[in-house]
């Protein structure tokens, strides 16, 4: 069995009876050789390489979703649209590179802050009539995410044209927060209302575009 024929499979175990997958994921992570997320590197005595400190503050402008595929054009559909939730703990790497722990070489100690994923927003229908407050929500959502279906191979990007998807597929709502959370999670609608919108076996990926920004470590 290959990876794609195992990647729909999976998707099939997660869907319910309503027709809906929900993907729960991490981005506390780096990625090799790119700038997401990026901590230090290490000299061969075990210190932070001065050239290479790392980077901090590394935060969202803006998301897109792209499920590429060979899909059914009979459908008519050039996206579909689900949720997306940031949710769990964040966290920003500190300005000054942390150190290897004595008793976990694998570790750094104080390289990062956590932070809540707590949204707070002004409420005026509260219930039993009480006078509108301050409320919150331990998780922000955006429940209408447009995601691209497309034929077309996966894009690397480049330098010189960063938004490579279209502009309506784009995902404001995330905005300046960390791009390092440890619980999103995406619904993904395979039906809805007696109609077929994604099939699983036409789908070969789930790729997320974050275009972030973060500074260099002094």
């Amino acid at each position: 069995m290959g990876a794609i024929e195992a990647f729909r499979r999976q998707l099939k175990r997660l869907r319910d009876s309503f027709g809906q997958i929900r993907l729960d994921f991490s981005t506390v992570r780096e990625i090799p050789g790119g700038t997401f997320f990026r901590g230090p590197r290490h000299l061969a005595n075990g210190q932070v390489d001065p050239a290479q400190r790392g980077l901090y503050l590394d935060k969202i402008r803006w998301m897109k979703i792209r499920l590429p595929g060979t899909h059914n054009p009979n459908r008519n559909r050039t996206f579909i649209t689900g949720s997306l939730t940031y949710a769990g703990t964040s966290y920003l790497r500190n300005e000054a590179p942390g150190q290897r722990s004595l008793t976990r070489p694998d570790r750094l100690v104080d390289e990062r802050t956590p932070y809540s994923t707590r949204y707070w927003y002004f409420s005026t229908a509260r219930p039993g009539g009480r006078p509108a407050a301050w409320q919150f929500r331990e998780a922000l959502s955006a429940p209408g995410v447009q995601m691209w279906l497309t034929g077309d191979p996966r894009l690397e990007g480049s330098l010189n044209q960063v938004d490579v998807l279209p502009s309506v597929q784009q995902i404001d709502a995330f905005k300046e927060r960390s791009v390092a959370a440890s619980n999103w999670r995406l619904i993904l609608p395979t039906s809805d209302l007696g109609q077929t919108l994604l099939s699983i076996d036409e789908l070969d990926d789930i790729e997320f575009y974050f275009y972030h920004y973060a500074v260099a470590r002094p």
